[in-house]
């Protein structure tokens, strides 16, 4: 049986998924958890959540005569973000 994003547990995984900044103070920080889960219906706690869109159609206005760069200048990824970033891309 599946549930929707309304279902509490559901709710209280994305509130507590949030990082909430320090500089929020108490009241501060109840109001956005409380924002957070009035909303709830728009976050997804996984990518398999995320469905595909195919009703919007993208154009870019790029000028005549425009040139881009033809080489591809791609720093080498430091170690804390491999370990951010190949979890990520495995989960996709």
């Amino acid at each position: 049986m599946k549930h929707g994003p309304f279902w509490p547990a559901c709710v209280e995984a994305i509130v507590n998924t949030v990082h909430y900044g320090d500089y929020l103070m108490g009241e501060q920080r109840n109001q956005a958890q409380a924002f957070i889960a009035e909303f709830t219906d728009v976050f997804s706690l996984s990518v398999r959540e995320v469905k595909p869109i195919d009703f919007i159609s993208f154009h870019l206005q790029i000028p005549p005569g425009t040139t881009f760069a033809k080489k591809v200048h791609q720093q080498p990824l430091m170690k804390p973000q491999c370990e951010y970033l190949f979890p990520v891309l495995d989960d996709m």
